[in-house]
């Protein structure tokens, strides 16, 4: 069996499909926009 823990720092696997792709550019970038705007609070 693999071991299904992940660490927080541990980075996750990169999606092969380019729609993938931009759905989590999409969405760490709106991310990053609220964290900036709001704080992490």
């Amino acid at each position: 069996m693999t071991n299904a823990k992940r660490t927080a720092t541990e980075p996750r696997r990169r999606p092969k499909q380019e729609r993938s792709r931009e759905r989590i550019d999409a969405i760490l970038a709106t991310t990053m926009r609220l964290i900036g705007e709001k704080g992490i609070d």
